[in-house]
């Protein structure tokens, strides 16, 4: 069988996000303190303005092995109009150095196939990211992420530097910009974090070109790359060993195709001794 480039950067980014996982467990396998386990479901429902709508239902198992090691497994269903789609999700996390000079290497992975009307098609999307912590304020990230979605194909590179303002607040910012295949896509985004003692919340948006299925909007979908912008706004609250999340999201494809999303979290936490 004769691979195709395609095939073959899918493998590679698979290959490389298993290697990443596998060097996680490896790497703590005998660090057994600290150890804990958070079971995460999440469900949405989307209503758009062109069609039926659609929603997503995820469960996701992460494992701690301590402060620096985390791994994790899940499962997800989408569905967005006639399209529908199922995956398997793999992430990992290693991280190091000082509470000043930190570093995290991560690597995911989001697997699947569905159908979209009579045509069926393959959902692969694989991420590695890099951040580091220049000080106790400033840190900065970079992430590449493959997308393999039906006719979307491309790298998503995108860089990206937060600040801790005050004890209690964190700001971001992002750029992205996709290389080779047809994802055209170029966005810029912020975001504002608020950590209280009882109640957290977050605000953001996002302004640029996307691709529709990398916002998992008409999955099929070809042609120009429409304009696009983002708002979205949740609270977050901790309730003995579990944190709910509830958050609210309004996109514009300014060609045509507006849809509003409502998100619930729920984190189960489960402590070693």
């Amino acid at each position: 069988m004769v691979m195709t480039s395609r095939d073959l950067r899918r493998t590679g980014a698979a290959s490389l996000v298993a290697a990443t996982l596998a060097l996680g467990l490896v790497t703590a396998a005998a660090a057994a303190p600290g150890q804990s386990d958070r079971l995460i479901v999440n469900v949405s429902g989307s209503a758009l303005n062109t069609s039926s709508g659609g929603g997503t239902g995820a469960l996701t198992w992460l494992h701690s092995f301590n402060s620096d090691a985390l791994a994790g497994i899940g499962a997800e269903y989408d569905t967005v109009d006639n399209a529908h789609w199922t995956l398997a999700a793999l992430t990992s996390s290693l991280s190091g150095g000082s509470a000043a000079h930190r570093w995290t290497v991560t690597a995911d992975g989001r697997l699947g196939a569905g159908d979209i009307g009579p045509y069926r098609f393959n959902y692969d999307v694989e991420g590695l990211g890099v951040a580091q912590s220049l000080n106790r304020i400033v840190s900065l990230q970079f992430e590449t992420r493959q997308f393999d979605i039906f006719t979307t194909h491309g790298n998503l590179p995108k860089a990206g530097v937060t600040l801790l303002l005050a004890s209690r607040w964190l700001l971001g910012a992002a750029y992205a910009h996709s290389t080779g295949g047809n994802l055209g896509t170029v966005l810029t985004s912020v975001r504002l974090d608020h950590f209280g003692s009882r109640l957290s919340w977050f605000v953001g948006g996002t302004e640029g070109h996307v691709a529709p299925a990398v916002i998992n909007v008409q999955t099929g979908a070809m042609g120009p790359v429409p304009r696009y912008w983002d708002a979205y706004a949740g609270i977050t609250k901790t309730l003995t060993r579990t944190q709910w999340t509830i958050s609210a999201d309004y996109l514009d494809l300014l060609a045509g195709t507006r849809r509003a999303t409502l998100t619930l979290t729920c984190s189960f936490l489960s402590t070693h001794p």
